[in-house]
């Protein structure tokens, strides 16, 4: 079995509505990934999650850390990150490098 590892960090596509709000942090359900993984072993976690226009450095290390720690204490098949769009550009071209030896595919995605 394929084991994923799903990393959420926040912008629209982790976020949710909440009344009149919107707020930061998935609400997407386990239901919801047994569906969108069938088949796959899927892992998440959501070490850090920051509205992608106010990152700060500091964000990306501590969400970059995560991230690799993750992967080197499981070994996943594969790492998909959802990101908010507007840095997502600078977060993928930041974790291509320190990932690099990874040998497994790492897609970024947004809404």
């Amino acid at each position: 079995m394929n084991n994923i590892l799903v990393c959420l960090l926040g912008g629209t596509i982790g976020s949710h509505i909440d009344g009149k709000n919107i707020k930061l942090g998935s609400s997407l359900n386990d239901k919801f990934w047994a569906k969108a993984g069938a088949g796959f072993n899927i892992r998440k976690i959501s070490p850090l999650v920051y509205s992608s226009e106010d990152a700060t450095i500091q964000n990306y290390k501590d969400a970059f850390k995560a991230i690799i720690e993750e992967v080197e204490k499981d070994r996943p098949d594969g790492v998909l990150i959802l990101h908010g769009t507007d840095t997502m550009s600078y977060s993928a071209s930041a974790l291509s490098f320190m990932l690099e030896n990874l040998d497994k595919p790492v897609v970024f995605t947004g809404s």
